[in-house]
């Protein structure tokens, strides 16, 4: 009886997913090879900035549409 409960819910799952879209998410990086930016394609960018250390020290998102 477990199984088929899990079977079902397996399935039920699989029917209201819906359709999952790739997305390629473009980075850049500064010369020292830390992450700076993201950019998605809904257009909201991350941005990271970092002190003299290389620690990061802040997280800038800006909304996309």
């Amino acid at each position: 009886m477990k199984s088929k409960v899990l079977v079902v819910a397996f399935l039920a799952g699989l029917a209201f997913a819906g359709a999952s879209v790739a997305e390629t998410i473009p980075y850049k990086y500064d010369v020292y090879g830390r992450l700076i930016q993201a950019t998605y394609s809904n257009g909201r960018i991350v941005a990271y900035k970092y002190d003299a250390a290389g620690n990061r020290t802040e997280v800038v998102v800006v909304a996309g549409s």
